[in-house]
């Protein structure tokens, strides 16, 4: 048992960072260089193996400092969600690979989040609304894990957390 955990605390785990941007910008994302982002819904999938509460929490207070790819996509644009996935493993290459593969996603900026792995990138982009693929998200996490899903949905709190309610594998 790590650090923390019998009292509740954070955990292990990967994450669906939900993203939305309200028009086209042009970002300088760190090595990547300057990128065009249309307007739409991203999902950025990644993984927090010393603390998932944390560094979800990171993401979602307004301010920050730019420190990994997704935090200069989050100065453009508004975090609407997130889903948590409970994990000892790194999933955010699984769940990027598995997630272009449906219908109205694809990867948008090559190497975007993936500078510590060798996979074509961690930014998604939802080319339909992202209510209209919510369920096949819904299985592709149902597949890769095992334990609970922990879904957080609306604006952030003051602390820059969000509400969330925990669901069980179906």
């Amino acid at each position: 048992m790590r650090r923390g955990e019998a009292m509740g605390q954070d955990r292990p785990g990967s994450y669906l960072l939900f993203i939305a941007l309200d028009g086209p910008v042009r970002i300088r994302v760190g090595a990547l260089g300057e990128q065009d982002f249309p307007a739409g819904t991203y999902i950025y999938c990644g993984s927090a193996l010393n603390g998932l509460h944390a560094r979800v929490a990171r993401h979602l207070r307004p301010e920050r400092k730019a420190h990994w790819h997704v935090d200069h996509l989050l100065a453009q644009g508004q975090p609407v969600g997130a889903l948590l996935v409970y994990s000892e493993a790194r999933l955010e290459c699984r769940l990027a690979e598995k997630l272009s593969r449906l219908e109205g996603v694809r990867r948008h900026v090559p190497g975007f989040g993936a500078s510590d792995c060798r996979c074509p990138g961690h930014l998604l982009l939802c080319e339909e609304p992202v209510q209209a693929v919510g369920g096949a998200i819904q299985g592709v996490l149902n597949r890769l894990q095992d334990g609970p899903l922990e879904q957080r949905q609306g604006q952030g709190d003051e602390d820059g957390t969000l509400a969330f309610r925990e669901t069980a594998r179906q």
